[in-house]
């Protein structure tokens, strides 16, 4: 992009840029967006040969004031009243860690305060019950990333996470649920993890997740089949088979539990690696939905 566009030398005065200075003073929201209003009315009306630059001075001005919501978002604490996406993101990390015994239903109230005091007392933080940076971060939730609790609909594409040098044993710890997205067919459904050592072994959370991983194996199965596993906005290579074995602790119609892996984890019998997981892992790492 030209200078023209991207941080003009008109535009700086004694080494600081006006829009920073703007954007200190409080003035950046209708900044931004009126010059981006600007620049896409005049672009081809005031000179056709500046009407690319002028539209990418306004995609300029919108990416900037989409990085300063943001970077407020992030800024801002989430407490007892707040209602919303973001809270629903909390409730869920909540839950799924073992916290929060109630509903995901985007509205903070007692029981979820209680819950926040009780996973910052477990994690060493002030238990005031307000979900600020530091909680947000102990908690792994990215509100830049947050989903809605409704929406299991999965884009991109999934990083490689070795299973014994990664985080993602951490990541993926037990009684944590992810989404889980079959590449082949782009279906998703809920998976909690269970167990497992070498590997992750998964259920599905509910009865309805169950019907979805049925109807993308057909019958269970032991065929390995690609997969995104994404837990809090973030997509991982992984691949899992559809045969129901061993124990289960979940009233979902699935009568056991089956297995997801990761690049280089192994098996429990043989405790080597499998070779037709591997191959499903790398197609994941290589798809993109």
């Amino acid at each position: 992009m030209s200078e023209n566009v991207n941080h003009p030398s008109h535009y700086q005065m004694g080494g600081v840029e006006v829009i920073d200075a703007i954007e200190a003073w409080g003035f950046g929201e209708g900044f931004n967006r009126g010059d981006a209003i600007k620049y896409i009315a005049r672009a081809g009306r005031k000179n056709p040969e500046t009407e690319i630059e002028d539209l990418e001075k306004a995609l300029w001005y919108i990416s900037r004031e989409i990085k300063r919501l943001k970077k407020r978002r992030m800024s801002m604490s989430i407490r007892k009243g707040s209602k919303g996406d973001d809270v629903k993101a909390v409730q869920r990390r909540l839950k799924e860690l073992g916290f929060l015994s109630g509903s995901v239903d985007g509205d903070f109230g007692s029981i979820t305060e209680k819950a926040v005091k009780a996973f910052q007392k477990a994690s060493g933080l002030t238990a005031d019950g307000i979900v600020g940076s530091k909680t947000l971060a102990a908690l792994g939730v990215d509100l830049a990333k947050t989903q809605s609790a409704d929406d299991d609909h999965v884009h991109g594409t999934a990083r490689t996470m070795d299973w014994w040098t990664s985080d993602i044993q951490k990541i993926f710890a037990v009684g944590v649920v992810a989404t889980i997205t079959d590449v082949d067919t782009g279906i998703s459904w809920k998976e909690k993890r269970f167990a497992g050592k070498n590997h992750a072994d998964i259920q599905p959370l509910t009865k309805a997740d169950t019907a979805k991983l049925k109807k993308v194996y057909g019958h269970w199965s032991w065929k390995r089949r690609a997969v995104f596993v994404t837990i809090n906005g973030e997509n991982y290579a992984a691949s899992i088979h559809g045969m129901p074995h061993g124990g289960s602790n979940l009233n979902n119609n699935f009568p056991g539990h089956h297995c997801c892996h990761f690049l280089n984890s192994r098996t429990h019998g043989s405790n080597k690696v499998d070779a037709n997981h591997q191959k499903m892992v790398a197609k994941a790492a290589k798809a993109k939905l």
